[in-house]
């Protein structure tokens, strides 16, 4: 699972963006569904609109914040016990 989370984020980035900022959309429910654990998912908006506003996302390029982005992502899984793996 996680290095198709991983790939997935990479691929289908600009559009999860989006979907994550307007809080719906199909590469959403897709990355919600690769995350297999909704408790998981509650904070993971919250948190990369969080990351939007820092100093590494403004300077950082697609690769660099679709990284955090996994980051952030797996943080939520563990933070809810779910598997990371």
């Amino acid at each position: 699972q996680i290095v198709a989370r991983a790939v997935f984020i990479k691929e289908n980035f600009p559009s999860i963006e989006q979907n994550l900022a307007s809080g719906r959309g199909e590469h959403l429910t897709a990355l919600n569904g690769l995350m297999a654990c909704s408790a998981a998912s509650s904070n993971l908006r919250k948190d990369y609109a969080n990351y939007t506003l820092s100093t590494s996302y403004k300077e950082g390029n697609a690769s660099a914040n679709s990284e955090q982005l996994f980051r952030i992502v797996n943080e939520n899984l563990a933070a809810a016990n779910c598997s990371v793996a």
